[in-house]
């Protein structure tokens, strides 16, 4: 678990320091070679990520489809209230998320969020804040369905008790 834990860290760390080098050569490269650029990477990756700016999305890969149910476009410019199942969740990950990333630029927690069919999954939500400060609230969020890998996991330390 630990391994995993890590590798999701570094991969959010990659992804922060491919902006970086992204940024620094788009005025060479041009906007649509960083769009590309962006676009395959964002697509290589089987964890929905989410670009959010005051709580709105702006940017989706096409992963959220198999983490939320929900097209990357269908997204794009809601807020992120459609990704947990009430106004209490929202509110709550709010609080627990943001003051986390004012102090430290990575922020990491299991958290209940909900599919578009309705039905409740368990994620691991990992954020970046964008830049050295959260201004406008602009992150990068990477959501991890592992609803299954809990269920197994309970399943194999039920069986345990149960010898």
């Amino acid at each position: 678990m630990k391994d995993i834990e890590k590798s999701k860290a570094h991969l959010i760390e990659e992804l922060v320091e491919l902006r970086r080098r992204i940024a620094r050569t788009e005025k060479a490269e041009g906007r649509d070679d960083l769009k590309i650029l962006m676009a395959s990477v964002l697509d290589s990756i089987h964890h929905a990520v989410i670009g959010l700016k005051d709580r709105k999305i702006i940017f989706a890969n096409h992963a959220v489809f198999s983490v939320f149910g929900w097209r990357p476009e269908e997204l794009l410019g809601q807020g992120t209230r459609i990704l947990y199942g009430s106004d209490e969740e929202y509110e709550e990950i709010a609080n627990r998320f943001y003051p986390a990333l004012e102090k430290e630029r990575i922020h990491s927690e299991n958290f209940i969020c909900r599919h578009r069919d309705g039905r409740n999954i368990l994620c691991q939500v990992r954020t970046s804040r964008v830049g050295d400060k959260l201004k406008d609230r602009m992150i990068v969020a990477t959501y991890e369905d592992i609803t299954e890998q809990r269920q197994a996991a309970n399943s194999v330390l039920g069986d345990k008790k149960d010898k």
